[in-house]
C-alpha cells in the first residue's frame, strides 16, 4: 500500500470511527430519557417522581454513588 492509500483508508477508519461513536452517544441519550419518561409516567406524587429523577441522574453522573 502507498502513501496515498493509507492515507484514504485512516481518513475512512476516522471517519467510520466517529460515525459509530455518535450513534452510540445518541442511543445512549435515547435510553437515559426513555429511563426519566418512565419515571415521569409513573402513578406516584410528583415528588417521588422527581427524587427518583434526582438519584438516577446523579448516580448517572457520579458513577453510581449519589452525592
Amino acid at each position: 500500500m502507498n502513501k496515498e492509500q493509507e492515507e484514504k483508508v485512516i481518513k475512512k477508519v476516522k471517519e467510520e470511527m466517529t460515525r459509530v461513536r455518535n450513534n452510540s452517544i445518541v442511543a445512549g441519550m435515547k435510553s437515559a430519557l426513555s429511563v426519566v419518561l418512565d419515571m415521569c409516567n409513573k402513578d406516584i406524587s410528583d415528588d417521588h417522581k422527581l427524587k427518583e429523577i434526582r438519584v438516577f441522574c446523579e448516580k448517572g453522573l457520579h458513577n453510581g454513588e449519589v452525592k
